[in-house]
Order: C-alpha cells, then sequence, then structure tokens
C-alpha cells in the first residue's frame, strides 16, 4: 500500500469487484487517496470508512476478472497453508 510517500505491507480481508476492506496497522487514520499494489499493478481508491484495524476502499476502477483470480489463489493458498 502506498500512504502518502510511505510504502507499507497489508492485508486484504475482504473484496469485490467495485472495493475491500484491508487490515492495517492503525495508519489509516481517515479518508483519502490511497494506492496499493496487486501483482504488478497499482490500483488506486479512496478510503470510505476506517477504524482501528480496518479500512474500506472504494476502487477507482473496478477489478478485472485477472486480478480477482490473483486474490481468489491467494486466498486459497492462505487457506491451505493455515489447515
Amino acid at each position: 500500500m502506498r500512504l502518502g510517500a510511505d510504502i507499507r505491507d497489508l492485508t486484504i480481508v475482504d473484496f469485490n469487484v467495485g472495493g475491500l476492506r484491508m487490515k492495517h496497522d492503525g495508519r489509516i487514520t481517515r479518508k483519502r487517496s490511497i494506492s496499493f499494489e496487486l501483482g504488478d499493478t497499482w490500483l488506486r481508491g479512496n478510503v470510505v470508512w476506517t477504524n482501528d484495524c480496518y479500512a474500506g476502499i472504494r476502487l477507482s476502477r473496478p477489478l478485472t476478472d485477472d486480478q480477482i483470480s490473483v486474490l481468489c489463489f491467494n486466498t486459497r493458498r492462505q487457506t491451505a497453508e493455515a489447515g
């Protein structure tokens, strides 16, 4: 995730084609523009809500089928590693 000049790792907890919920370290404290990297692509969106642990992001463009596949693959891999 890019927030201002800082680049931080984060966890995507939930998603749909138009947005996502991210777990963060408390640095997202207000509604603002945000960029994050998914694979080799930087995506942009706006924080529409936030609390101490999570933020809701409305994407500037809907996720493509390929981007959804990347997210689904990572979700299945994490589930398999945990089980």
